[in-house]
């Protein structure tokens, strides 16, 4: 019968085609010998390597939060005309900031970034930057999505929550989720995108400012 040798960290385990594997501890195991070990695992207290340069990407989940203050527009106050998910929305108010203020698009883009590990939306663009000033936040979200790829990874779905007590988002949202789509490079039913407001409780509810929260599902790409 054949039979693989499989390397952990603590002891070395056999595994065959119809026998099964008890380990403790991290387990390293190359071409083949992962796919005996797929049939063959009984139970592992540790985690699975892949050697020789084909490491198995696990899916990554993140989470993107950004709240941005909200003013009466430009000249009476110092808010920005209001723009959502890469559409312009029609309100009074819009957002103080040093980009274009898209609330969505950087929460989808903090979101890519924390999956992938990667430093967050303030860190590559800092607000400090004269080059991002004004800046539309797709180019923002289209660096995520290279740096995503190149890690090798896809969408599997994003859930967008929109939270502002005015102005409602219903009317915006089949255009909001278009965009949203296009930028992600993925099928519309992969895309959610919801609207609450706040009750009319804190800055959210009083309209003086607005809040997104995106979760994100990235899965492996398929070779």
């Amino acid at each position: 019968m054949s039979t693989n040798i499989l390397k952990t960290d603590e002891n070395l385990h056999r595994c065959t085609r119809s026998g099964s594997l008890s380990a403790r501890g991290p387990i390293e195991a190359t071409g083949k010998d992962y796919q005996w070990l797929i049939w063959g695992l009984g139970r592992c207290d540790g985690t699975v390597r892949i050697m020789n340069g084909h490491q198995k990407s696990s899916p990554r989940v993140g989470h993107g939060y950004d709240l941005h203050r909200l003013e009466p527009v430009s000249p009476v106050g110092v808010g920005r005309p209001m723009v959502l998910a890469g559409c312009r929305i029609d309100h009074d108010r819009g957002p103080v900031s040093h980009s274009d203020g898209d609330a969505v698009l950087h929460a989808v883009t903090d979101a890519i970034l924390g999956a992938l590990g990667q430093p967050d939306i303030g860190e590559l663009f800092p607000n400090n930057d004269p080059k991002f000033e004004s800046m539309s936040s797709d180019v923002f979200l289209t660096k995520a999505v290279d740096l995503m790829r190149k890690n090798g990874f896809e969408i599997g779905n994003v859930d967008i929550t929109v939270i502002c007590q005015r102005p409602k988002i219903s009317k915006y949202k089949p255009a909001m989720m278009r965009q949203i789509t296009t930028l992600l490079g993925c099928d519309g039913g992969q895309v959610n995108l919801k609207g609450k407001t706040h009750e009319e409780v804190d800055a959210v509810g009083e309209g003086r400012a607005i809040e997104v929260h995106a979760v994100i599902l990235l899965l492996p790409q398929e070779s």
